[in-house]
Order: C-alpha cells, then sequence, then structure tokens
C-alpha cells in the first residue's frame, strides 16, 4: 500500500493555521480557508467548530469568524484550570512527535508568552521513545472516526505484517501510548490496535453505523483493556487494599466500575469492581503489591500469583 503525504493540509496544521490567522488578520473566511487548504467547506466548518469549543468565537459575517470580544491569543489570560488543561495537551501531542509537538510548542508560547516548564503545573507520563512519530497517521485516523467510514490498515502483530479492514470508533491514550479502537471481525466486538504499530492506513468511501453503547464502554473503562461493551463485564473481583494504600483507593477510580463494599477498623478496605478481562487489573494489582490482596476470583488470585513467582524465580538464587 503506498504511503500517502500528510502535509500541511492536514486537520491539527489547519487549526493552528485558522488560530495564527485569527490571531494576525482577526477574521477568516470559511471558503478562503477552503480552497487555501484543497479541502470542503464542510471540514472547514469542523475546524472551526474545535478552535470555538476552546478560545470562543462569533460569527461576523456570512462564513465568517472571528474571535469573541475579548478573546486573543496575544492577551490570553488563562485560568488555573485552563492553564492545567493546556499543560496536559501539551504532554498529549509530545506523545504524537514529529512536527505536532513542535507545532503545540509554538502555540503554548504564543499564548502564555512562556515555556511549559514555567508555568506552576507540571503532568508527570511516559515519554514517547525515539521513533514514535504517530503524526503520519492522526489525521487520516481522525477523518475515519469523525466520518464513520472504514479503513485498509497494514498493521504489525507479533512481528508479521497483516493487512485490515477495520471500522474505527475512537483514538484512546492510555499510558502514553496512542490505541485505535475498532470494529473488526465479529459483529459488536471491539478490538484496540497500537497506532504505532499501523504501518499504512487508507481511507476508503464504505461508511458504517457505530454502536449505540460505545460512550458507556469508553467511559467505564480505567485502562485501554477495558474498552468493552458492558455486557462483556461478566467478572466480579474483590479486593483488600491495605491501610497504606486505602487512601488511594478510596479518592481515585483504579478498575472499572469500582466501588467501597466495606471499612476495616485496622484501616483496611474492601473494593469490588466489575471486569471485561483479567488485563483491565492485573497491571494496577502488581504495582500495588504488598498493599493489595485478590480475595475473588480465584482464578485471578492463581494468575497474580504465578506472575509473581515467576519474577522471584528469576531474581532468587
Amino acid at each position: 500500500m503506498p504511503q500517502k503525504d500528510f502535509a500541511g493540509d492536514k486537520k491539527y496544521y489547519r487549526v493552528l493555521k485558522i488560530l495564527n490567522l485569527l490571531n494576525e488578520k482577526g477574521k477568516v473566511k470559511i471558503a478562503d480557508l477552503a480552497t487555501e487548504f484543497d479541502v470542503t467547506e464542510r471540514s472547514i466548518q469542523r475546524d472551526i467548530e474545535r478552535v470555538n469549543m476552546t478560545f470562543g468565537l462569533e460569527q461576523s459575517g456570512k462564513g465568517e469568524y472571528s474571535f469573541a470580544a475579548g478573546v486573543s491569543l496575544k492577551e490570553m489570560r488563562l485560568s488555573g484550570e485552563q492553564l492545567s488543561a493546556l499543560i496536559f495537551m501539551n504532554e498529549i501531542f509530545k506523545g504524537m512527535g514529529g512536527a505536532f509537538s513542535k507545532s503545540f510548542d509554538a502555540l503554548f508560547h504564543r499564548m502564555t508568552k512562556s515555556s511549559p516548564w514555567e508555568s506552576p503545573y507540571a503532568i508527570i507520563m511516559p515519554r514517547p521513545g525515539k521513533g514514535l512519530d504517530i503524526t503520519r497517521l492522526i489525521p487520516d485516523a481522525e477523518t475515519a472516526v469523525l466520518e464513520r467510514r472504514k479503513i485498509r490498515v497494514d498493521y504489525v502483530k507479533n512481528g508479521i505484517l497483516t493487512n485490515r479492514i477495520l471500522a474505527p470508533l475512537k483514538l484512546l491514550v492510555d499510558n502514553g501510548f496512542y490505541y485505535l479502537l475498532a470494529m473488526g471481525g465479529k459483529k459488536g466486538e471491539y478490538t484496540k490496535y497500537r497506532l504505532d504499530k499501523i504501518k499504512s492506513l487508507e481511507l476508503t468511501p464504505e461508511t458504517f453505523t457505530p454502536p449505540a453503547n460505545i460512550a458507556k464502554a469508553i467511559s467505564d473503562a480505567t485502562s485501554v483493556w477495558g474498552a468493552m461493551p458492558a455486557r462483556d463485564r461478566k467478572i466480579v473481583m474483590r479486593l483488600k487494599i491495605g491501610p497504606s494504600a486505602a487512601d488511594f483507593f478510596s479518592k481515585k477510580e483504579f478498575f472499572p466500575l469500582q466501588k467501597i463494599i466495606r471499612k476495616n477498623p485496622d484501616g483496611s478496605i474492601l473494593l469490588e469492581s466489575r471486569l471485561a478481562q483479567f488485563m483491565e487489573a492485573i497491571p494496577t494489582i502488581l504495582n500495588w503489591i504488598p498493599d493489595i490482596e485478590v480475595l475473588e476470583p480465584e482464578k485471578l488470585k492463581t494468575e497474580i500469583r504465578s506472575r509473581v513467582e515467576q519474577y522471584l524465580k528469576k531474581i532468587l538464587p
């Protein structure tokens, strides 16, 4: 499959360019932008809506937009919450690598007259390693999700290159990696695909109808492993959290549909959660050992014990 050129006419570049034009010229016209970027006016309208959601625009004429009164990148005053969100977005764009990261750095400087490090906020998350640049895939992947169009991808799994036709549902970010959640073979089943393992992506003219429950499937998840239909959450998990970790688990939802079912006099708590698969819980459980204990199901308890034993065999003489 031939590689495609993802130049400045793609979505994120367009949004950044529109912001610059608004700031420098005061207004933009949809028709002019469509001609400049060689895209439809409908595509530009979606770009305008993205800008409006974050910055605030007003229609100054037919198909013409400008910043709302008092809004300017030159004079923008960000609240603590807005600055925190902007810092988080900066880290997300870093994860994409390449031109997106550089473009957002420039935008951040223009909006705040500073670098991200000069702000009072810092987001700690895994950083992209060398060679992780997914900018060539993002624009068409986003188009496919928004326009509900199927895609043809070359995907590497276990070292083998395979060709697949997918119905993309959402782009997910989890632990510093980007995933494409999509429907593939069996109807109603969702599968995640790591974006950096997609070697090529091609839009097809064929459209599809997303499942009605996709929003709940994602909102219930606490990791990429949990983006599953609610009907698949058949595993009831119960955990005992030790006193030193109980405060963390009381104030943050580490597992899907997590709830505290008992608080013990010694400060420990019992948690209950509903899983679609064990991998929704295994990484977190291993991370919190020895302050966490699996009570049920028995199969999960056995799996955790097996992993710990395998590790101990490697390090013990």
